[in-house]
């Protein structure tokens, strides 16, 4: 009896030895509670996962514990409670990694809007030069001036570009203004990239999203301020740039403005490429204000004016384009049990773009010589996002409902050489009216302590219509006696499933099949030209939805010191309908749905860091695409890619070094345009900073090193590549 006794009391001892540890856990970056966060303890491997709202509840042994905190896209932590902290809350709080592999988090199952790592290092010169060192992410090149992204060789219509999630449609029907060119360098901090169609919260693309996020004014800094100035000597470019802010505990405010200018360009030939100079100036204003701990305010205006940007490969050039961008975003975070964040952002943006061909020599070109043919074009996009996270338990969902109207005109005069001759007006967009609502459901549930299961859905209404009865009767004589006005309904879904093993061995395989509606262009487009295949397309508006079917599999394996990782991506993608142009005659294409086509391929990189001042990185790329009716290559294509990268630092001195290497490209769209096949080519980037004081830096470097002459695939015209190019930079912080 005794001995029984004593055992008793024993596990009774050892029962009230079990403690219980509750918190919350928080980004560092903007205090948002952070939702599938894995905590474990050191001493015997026991964990959980955070809810929706970052509550997480642990029971550990003793009065002592450690626990290792970690989530994909954030540095791990060690925390070690002592007694006191033990039984209390803890608040925690993770700070953003940031990536070895491309500064970005490229995924195929968003988890929430904090998978993203921070973009600190404003090396390139244009947020253009940025985005083409990011893994599976492409740029169409025109000359010198607005490049345009392109994911996996989808571009345009196939893929989504946005600002803060703002939706921004570009003026020019010839493409020549991409939303990339709207925001400066100077302003991003960060770009979020989806590649394909998985995750349906910013849009329904098969190509993916591309969400350019701005920074934004920290509390709590008082005065601060950045200038810079530098110079490129290649096109005889020079850049400068302020920005200055002050914010309290309550209230923050920023102010920033760029300007750039170059000259002709020359490439690695020396050869001078006229009509390749542009003038670009750029304005941000950010206010931010904290009504309380959990609701806070935030305005942004973008504007940027540029002119007089030249395009040799083109029949003429812009002579200004401009836009604006409103935004204010109120957020509230732990509203209640069951809902841990709900935002609403309403904005408002508009594009105005004029090109014309008043400083060419008409009378020697082959395409509609002997007159000038100035364009305008306009569009106004006004709309609202409103986003929720909601949880139960382990059930955690994001709701997104997203609303806008886009108004899109444009039109060409067409004025002969000889006065005898009457001018010509054309609409390329006849006051197109476009109302959208999109709705979204992402769906995730944490099956274990290292596996989650996905599910998404999405609806898109789009109801369309031309107002301007002239443009209308137009496709009706061309197209028979058909409605122009449209409402359609897109429904997409996805399902996949992620296992993470202690942050070392990560795999996501997705599914997803989504419903593409035509863009505005290619249903209303009328006499647009298209410089890579210099063909005139027209809209069809009896073009049926695209739709599209992938799977992707995604593989990350790492150490713990993360110091080496692997990072590879499989996709394959079938689409139905593909919507891409048709050959009507010597010039004019009309836009037309394929039964079907097919692109796969895939993505690898590896970084390595032998020591706290040296990181190495390499890295490949293959896109596959055929149009399977025609038996012939997707037009633009990329070829394979591959590059390596070095960066060392030691105290205020910092080298870079990238070699990147394209493969020629023979698979080429014949029957459809006028491709030609590309040679391949090798360049080499040298990059250099030191930090004279605390506040005053010093940057310089040369791109294409050893003066290479080549053409991207992806250029339009074929036009040549800038040949070596050295910068400076001086800056100066406070």
């Amino acid at each position: 009896m005794n001995f029984l006794l004593s055992f008793l009391f024993l596990f009774a001892g050892l029962e009230s030895d079990r403690n219980s540890i509750s918190g919350q856990v928080f980004s560092d970056e903007n205090r948002r509670p952070l939702p599938m966060v894995h905590i474990i303890t050191v001493e015997n491997g026991e964990g959980t996962v955070t809810d929706e709202a970052g509550h997480f509840e642990l029971e550990v042994s003793g009065e002592q514990a450690v626990l290792k905190i970690s989530r994909m896209g954030y540095e791990p932590q060690l925390l070690n409670l002592t007694e006191d902290q033990i039984n209390a809350p803890l608040e925690i709080y993770l700070t953003p990694a940031a990536s070895r592999l491309d500064e970005v988090v490229i995924s195929a199952i968003r988890q929430t809007s904090e998978d993203v790592h921070a973009y600190g290092d404003h090396h390139a010169s244009t947020t253009e030069e940025f985005i083409q060192s990011l893994a599976g992410v492409g740029m169409i090149k025109r000359a010198n001036y607005g490049w345009e992204p392109a994911i996996r060789g989808m571009s345009a219509g196939r893929m989504t570009v946005l600002i803060d999630d703002v939706k921004m449609t570009p003026a020019c029907v010839d493409r020549m203004d991409p939303v990339t060119s709207y925001v400066e360098t100077d302003n991003l901090d960060k770009v979020e990239v989806s590649r394909g169609n998985a995750d349906l919260s910013r849009g329904s693309r098969p190509g993916g999203t591309m969400n350019l996020v701005t920074s934004r004014p920290e509390f709590n800094r008082q005065w601060f301020g950045r200038i810079e100035a530098g110079a490129q000597h290649n096109a005889t470019s020079q850049k400068y740039s302020l920005s200055t802010g002050y914010s309290d505990q309550r209230n923050a405010v920023q102010g920033a403005f760029s300007y750039r200018q170059a000259g002709n360009y020359r490439t690695g030939r020396g050869e001078e490429i006229p009509l390749s100079g542009y003038d670009k100036m750029n304005l941000k204003l950010d206010f931010d204000r904290k009504f309380s701990p959990n609701q806070t305010g935030r305005f942004t205006y973008i504007g940027d004016l540029a002119t007089d940007i030249g395009y040799p490969g083109l029949l003429m050039d812009t002579r200004e384009a401009k836009s604006h961008l409103f935004s204010y975003e109120y957020e509230w975070t732990q509203i209640a049990d069951g809902i841990s964040s709900l935002r609403v952002k309403p904005y408002h943006t508009r594009v105005d773009h004029l090109m014309d061909d008043y400083d060419r020599d008409v009378t020697e070109r082959t395409i509609m010589p002997d007159m000038y043919m100035p364009m305008y074009g306009e569009t106004r996009t006004t709309g609202a996002r409103v986003d929720m996270s909601v949880y139960q338990q382990n059930h955690f969902a994001e709701i997104g409902l997203h609303l806008h109207r886009l108004d899109a005109f444009a039109d060409m005069l067409m004025e002969p050489l000889d006065e005898s001759e009457s001018d010509m007006y054309l609409y390329n967009i006849g006051d197109a009216r476009i109302d959208n609502a999109y709705l979204s459901v992402d769906y995730s549930y944490p099956a274990g302590s290292s596996w989650t299961l996905n599910a998404a859905v999405a609806a898109e209404l789009s109801m369309r219509d031309l107002l301007n009865d002239t443009a209308a009767g137009v496709f009706q004589a061309e197209y028979g006696d058909i409605p122009v006005a449209n409402n359609w309904v897109g429904l997409s879904g996805s399902l996949g499933v992620n296992w993470n093993h202690q942050d070392r061995y990560m795999a996501t395989l997705s599914l997803s099949d989504s419903e593409r509606l035509p863009s505005h262009l290619e249903h209303y487009g009328y006499y647009i030209y298209n410089p890579v295949d210099d063909y005139f397309y027209h809209g069809n508006p009896e073009l049926s939805p695209e739709r599209s079917t992938q799977i992707e599999l995604n593989v990350i394996r790492q150490n713990r010191q993360r110091s080496f990782g692997i990072e590879s991506a499989l996709f394959f993608n079938y689409m139905r309908n593909f919507i891409d142009g048709k050959p009507q005659s010597d010039m004019f294409q009309c836009y037309v749905n394929y039964s079907s086509a097919v692109t796969a391929g895939g993505e690898i990189s590896l970084y390595w860091s032998p020591a706290d001042y040296l990181e190495m990185a390499s890295g490949a790329s293959y896109v596959f695409a055929e149009n399977l009716e025609l038996n012939e290559p997707l037009p633009m294509t990329p070829p394979l890619e591959g590059f390596i990268n070095m960066a060392w630092q030691a105290n205020n001195f910092g080298l870079d070094g990238r070699v990147r290497g394209v493969a020629r490209q023979e698979r080429i769209a014949d029957q459809t345009t006028n491709e030609t096949p590309t040679d391949g080519f090798i360049t080499v980037d040298l990059s250099g900073r030191y930090k004279i004081s605390d506040q005053l830096e010093l940057r310089a470097g040369v791109n294409n090193l050893m003066d290479a002459y080549y053409r991207e695939h992806t250029s339009t015209a074929r036009m040549p590549s800038t040949g070596r190019d050295i910068y400076l930079r001086l800056g100066y912080s406070w």
